[in-house]
């Protein structure tokens, strides 16, 4: 990296600093333009350093184990970088499966585990892939910070008052699994939930039991939207696969906080995508004047 001063650069591009700056943070609405642009000289990189570290996605092991051993260091300037950290992505993408599939050994339990412990910003959460019987395991680390969670499919049991640190959890979002009575009931009635989503494919009967559930948003006051979100498969079927959903929901509450919502994405693996890549571009975006 060069050392080179905020003045060289000034001269150098023969433009004010503020202009510079934003530049380069323009540039960062482009993901894979980030790491090149680290190295042009210290001032630069500590502008686009928070960038870089706001948003990180993980589809393999190995890249939980070497990220956590690079900067896992007590006293180190690395370990302070998870400070940085507020948007984590962990599981297969749309176009990357990695080897963190469902029910998959290779989950590195205990590495996400410090890594939440360690990211004591973070506000956003996606986990996809993890085993139904290994969230219980991660439920002590996730940080007092978090703000959005997003788990599926067949995430397991899953309570906000069983997360030790007890983060002000404002949206809950359950792909592709079935949730007990009293675990709807807790989350809808978590004191700062605001909203809770339930994604589903256009085909199946898991659905239908989430709608069925729906009469507990009667005893929260707080809650602000309850979203069945129908999703997968051909415009016409996922429209139909709705719309009889509204029927049974309409058929239990009247309360328009209750939503059935059509989504035209493939999988909800899209639907979880897209939403980091949203907060990812929110935080640039926000940077710029």
């Amino acid at each position: 990296m060069s050392d080179n001063s905020v003045s060289h650069l000034e001269s150098t591009l023969a433009l004010p600093l503020e202009i510079i700056n934003q530049v380069f943070i323009l540039a960062c609405l482009d993901q894979s333009a980030i790491s090149p642009l680290l190295v042009v000289c210290k001032t630069v990189h500590s502008w686009l350093l928070p960038i870089l570290y706001h948003s990180i996605t993980f589809t393999r092991s190995a890249q939980l184990s070497k990220f956590l051993s690079s900067h896992d260091i007590p006293g180190d300037p690395m370990e302070a970088r998870f400070a940085l950290i507020q948007n984590i992505y962990i599981g297969r993408t749309h176009n990357d499966w990695g080897d963190l599939l469902h029910g998959s050994t290779d989950w590195p339990i205990t590495v996400v585990s410090r890594i939440l412990w360690l990211s004591t910003a973070l506000t956003h959460l996606t986990l996809v892939g993890l085993d139904q019987n290994k969230w219980h395991l991660l439920e002590h680390a996730v940080p007092a910070s978090l703000e959005c969670l997003s788990l599926g499919p067949v995430h397991g049991p899953f309570r906000p008052q069983t997360l030790a640190r007890r983060p002000r959890l404002r949206v809950f979002t359950s792909a592709a699994t079935y949730m007990r009575d009293d675990e709807v009931r807790d989350t809808v009635c978590w004191p700062a939930m605001r909203v809770v989503r339930r994604l589903y494919e256009h085909v199946g009967i898991t659905a239908r039991y989430a709608a069925e559930q729906v009469g507990c948003v009667a005893r929260t006051a707080t809650l602000q939207r309850l979203e069945i979100v129908v999703y997968g498969g051909a415009r016409e079927a996922v429209t139909e696969a709705a719309a009889n959903l509204r029927k049974k929901v309409e058929a239990i509450t009247q309360d328009k906080r209750v939503v059935v919502s059509e989504d035209a994405r493939e999988t909800f693996v899209h639907i979880f995508c897209d939403e980091w890549k949203e907060c990812r571009l929110v935080f640039v975006a926000a940077q710029l004047i």
